[in-house]
C-alpha cells in the first residue's frame, strides 16, 4: 500500500476495532473492496467463520461471524455523504436517519431485515462481494443530516516536558514562557540552538565506537506559530546572553581599533624612515643594507571583532566572518520565510550549496568572485534559528516535496517545532526568577569559555559510554526502519534520516551542560532520545500541511464558501488560484472531502443541445 494520510489509516483501524468488539481478530491489513475470512468467535479450531468487507470510500464496512449468525454494519459517520461509483458517475448517497442507525457506529442485524429480499441472504451474499447494496440501502434517505465538521488536518504533537531540559536552563525557560505566555518550546529550541552555536567546533562526538563518523553538535531550529504567538519576544529573551556577548565584543573591538590606529601611524612613520635609509644605502651601492632596512618595519595586523550572532549577510561577507570566527556563528532571523524563499530559487543554487555545507559543521568551502578573488573558508559552520508563520509554511514544505527544493534544505531544520497555542491570555506581571536567570546566563558563560581543543588544535571527540551506546544503537535501528517504511512520505523519510546526527549532537550538548567530559552517558543520551520522539511528532505535523493537502484544500474551500455561488464547478475554484488548489486533481480531491462530510452534493447536468459530455456541478447543502 502506498503512503496514505493518517485519516484513511484511522478509518481502517476504527473498522478493525469494531470487529474486535465481537471477539474476533480481523486481518492487520484491510484493503477496501476485498472480502476477508478469519477465525470467528467460536471455539472451533482453525475456523474461518469470521468475514468482513470495507467499501472503497473507507467509510462503510460490513462484517459477521457465521458461527454465531452475527452480522453487523459499521459506518464511520452515518450522517455524512458517502460515495458510490457506477459507470464512472459519482452520485451523492445520504445515509439514513432511521432509528436503526441512531448515532451508533455498528448496526445490528435488524437493520438488514428491513432491506430488500436480496439482502436477507446476507451471509452468503455479502461474502460474495455485494456490499454495494448495503450502501444503496443506506442511501435511501428519509431526510438529510446537517453537514459534519471536517476532521483535524494537523496531527497532535508531544508537549515539552520540564525533565527534557537540563537543570541549568530548565527553570529560566519555563519562567520566560510563563511571563510572556508563549509555549516553552519556543524558548527551549532557541536556547538549545544558541548553546550549540556557542559550543561550535570545540568538541565533537563519534556515535560509533570504531568508525570515524564524527558529528559537530550544530543545530538548525525553527519556531512555528501565528503572528500573535510571541515568537520574536521568546527568541529575544532566550538569546539575551549571546547579545550581551556581542555588546561586550563590540566594546573590546572599539578599544583595540583605537590602539591599532596609533600603532598603524607609528608603523607608517617607521616605514617612511626605513625607506629613506634604504634609499641612501642604494645610492652607496649597499644593497644588503637597503634590504635590511626595508625588513625592519613590523606590519601589524588589524584587530578582528569577535562575533556570535548575525541577522543578515551576503554569502561573501559571511565567509569572511567565518574565517575571523572559526568556531562558528549563529544566524538569528525573526522571520525565516524570506531567507528560505530566496535560497529555494533556482538562481541561488550556489548560495544554497554554501548553507547546506554550513549545517554539517565539519567541512570547508571555497568560492571565487571577481571583486574578492578566491576566498577559502576553512571552518564552515553556522547555526540557524528563526520564526515562521503556519500560513507561509505550506509553500516551503511543498517545495521540499515537489522537487524545487528537494535537496534537504528544509529537512535540515531538525529542531523545528509547532506547539499548540497557549490558550486564553492572562495578565501576568511579576519579577523574573533571578536565580533561574543567573543560572541560565552562567551556563552560556561556561560554554563560551570552554577550551577543549587538543594539543595539536584539533577538536576533541567524545564517544558514548557502553550503556548509552546500546541505547543509541537500539534507537538508531528503530528510526532507520521507520524512515524506510513504505507508508512514510519521502519528505518525512529524508527528515528522519538526518535525525541521528541531531540526536547525537543533543546528547553531547546535554552531557557538557550537566555531566563530565569523559564520555556521553545514559542520562544525557536518554534525554536526547526523549527529544527524538518529541521532534518526530512535530515533524509529522509540519509535513502534514503538504501531505494532507486535500483536506487542507477542503477546509480552505469551506472557509471561502461565501466567495462561491450556490452551484459551482471545480473549474470555478481552480480559476480563483487559491493556495494549493491550482491543479484540477487538487480541487477534485478537496471536493471529495466535502462530499464525504455532507457539505456539498454532486449535480449531473444534461448535455447541451450541441451534444458533448454532461458537466458536473456541486451544490452546497
Amino acid at each position: 500500500m502506498n503512503y496514505k494520510d493518517i485519516t484513511v489509516i484511522n478509518l481502517v483501524e476504527q473498522f478493525r476495532d469494531e470487529i474486535r468488539k465481537q471477539g474476533m481478530e480481523p486481518p492487520e491489513n484491510i484493503e477496501p473492496g476485498k472480502t476477508y475470512h478469519f477465525p470467528g468467535a467460536g471455539k472451533a479450531i482453525n475456523n474461518t467463520a469470521g468475514w468482513c468487507k470495507l467499501l472503497p470510500n473507507y467509510k462503510i464496512g460490513i462484517y459477521g461471524d457465521a458461527s454465531t449468525s452475527f452480522e453487523g454494519l459499521w459506518s464511520f459517520n452515518e450522517g455524512h455523504n458517502s460515495i458510490h461509483r457506477t459507470d464512472n458517475i459519482v452520485k451523492p448517497l445520504i445515509a439514513s436517519e432511521s432509528s436503526n442507525l441512531s448515532r451508533m457506529s455498528v448496526v445490528a442485524p435488524q437493520f438488514l431485515s428491513n432491506s430488500p429480499d436480496k439482502l436477507k441472504e446476507s451471509k452468503g451474499l455479502l461474502k460474495c462481494g455485494e456490499i454495494e447494496e448495503v450502501n444503496n440501502n443506506i442511501s435511501s434517505s428519509r431526510g438529510k443530516k446537517r453537514p459534519t465538521p471536517l476532521p483535524d488536518d494537523l496531527p497532535k504533537v508531544k508537549i515539552l516536558a520540564p525533565e527534557m531540559l537540563p537543570d541549568c536552563i530548565r527553570d529560566y525557560i519555563f519562567d520566560v514562557a510563563n511571563r510572556q505566555q508563549c509555549p516553552p518550546d519556543f524558548v527551549a529550541v532557541t536556547a538549545i540552538v544558541g548553546l550549540s552555536g556557542l559550543l561550535g567546533r570545540k568538541i565533537r562526538i563519534r556515535p560509533k565506537q570504531k568508525d570515524d563518523w564524527t558529528v559537530t553538535p550544530n543545530q538548525w531550529g525553527a519556531i512555528i506559530g501565528r503572528p500573535s504567538a510571541m515568537k520574536s519576544p521568546s527568541m529575544k529573551e532566550a538569546l539575551k546572553p549571546l547579545n550581551q556577548f556581542e555588546t561586550e565584543a563590540a566594546t573590546r573591538f572599539k578599544n583595540l581599533q583605537k590602539e591599532y590606529e596609533e600603532e598603524f601611524q607609528l608603523n607608517e612613520l617607521e616605514k617612511q624612515r626605513n625607506k629613506n635609509i634604504a634609499k641612501k644605502a642604494i645610492e652607496q651601492n649597499q644593497m644588503a643594507e637597503a634590504r635590511l632596512a626595508l625588513r625592519m618595519t613590523d606590519i601589524s595586523e588589524p584587530p578582528k571583532r569577535q562575533r556570535f550572532i548575525i541577522n543578515d549577510s551576503t554569502v561573501e561577507k559571511l565567509g569572511e566572518l567565518l574565517n575571523e570566527n572559526p568556531n562558528g556563528l549563529i544566524l538569528s532571523r525573526d522571520e525565516l520565510f524570506g531567507w528560505l524563499s530566496k535560497l529555494l530559487k533556482e538562481e541561488n543554487q550556489a548560495e544554497r550549496a554554501f548553507y547546506l555545507e554550513c549545517f554539517d559543521g565539519n567541512g570547508s568551502f571555497t568560492y571565487d568572485r571577481i571583486g574578492r578573488g578566491t576566498v577559502e573558508i576553512e571552518s564552515c559552520i553556522l547555526s540557524v534559528i528563526g520564526g515562521i508563520q503556519p500560513a507561509k509554511l505550506a509553500t516551503l514544505i511543498r517545495s521540499a516535496i515537489q522537487g524545487t527544493g528537494d535537496d534537504g534544505l528544509v529537512q535540515r531544520f531538525q529542531l523545528a517545532v509547532w506547539p499548540e497555542d497557549v490558550g486564553n491570555w492572562k495578565w501576568i506581571d511579576r519579577e523574573p526568577d533571578i536565580q533561574a536567570r543567573n543560572k541560565y546566563y552562567q551556563t552560556f558563560e561556561r560554554i563560551k569559555h570552554l577550551e577543549l581543543l587538543s594539543e595539536n588544535e584539533v577538536p576533541l571527540c567524545l564517544t558514548f559510554s557502553d550503556d548509552a551506546q546500546r541505547l543509541f544503537i537500539e534507537w538508531l535501528e528503530e528510526i532507520q526502519t521507520k524512515a524506510r517504511d513504505e507508508e512514510t512520505h519521502p519528505a518525512l523519510e529524508s527528515h528522519m534520516l538526518k535525525m541521528p546526527q541531531t540526536i547525537a549532537g543533543l546528547a553531547l550538548l546535554f552531557q557538557l551542560l550537566e555531566g563530565s567530559r569523559e564520555s556521553v552517558g545514559m542520562v544525557a543520551t536518554a534525554r536526547a532520545l526523549e527529544w527524538a520522539d518529541y521532534l518526530i511528532s512535530h515533524a509529522k505535523k509540519i509535513y502534514s500541511v503538504a501531505t494532507n493537502q486535500s483536506l487542507v484544500g477542503a477546509k480552505l474551500i469551506l472557509a471561502r464558501k461565501h466567495k462561491l455561488p450556490p452551484q459551482f464547478s471545480a473549474r470555478d475554484i481552480q480559476r480563483k488560484e487559491w493556495s494549493g488548489l491550482g491543479e484540477p486533481a487538487s480541487v477534485t480531491n478537496a471536493l471529495h472531502w466535502l462530499i464525504d462530510y455532507g457539505h456539498i452534493l454532486i449535480i449531473e447536468s444534461e448535455p447541451s443541445s450541441k451534444g458533448g459530455r454532461p458537466s458536473t456541478l456541486y451544490q452546497w447543502i
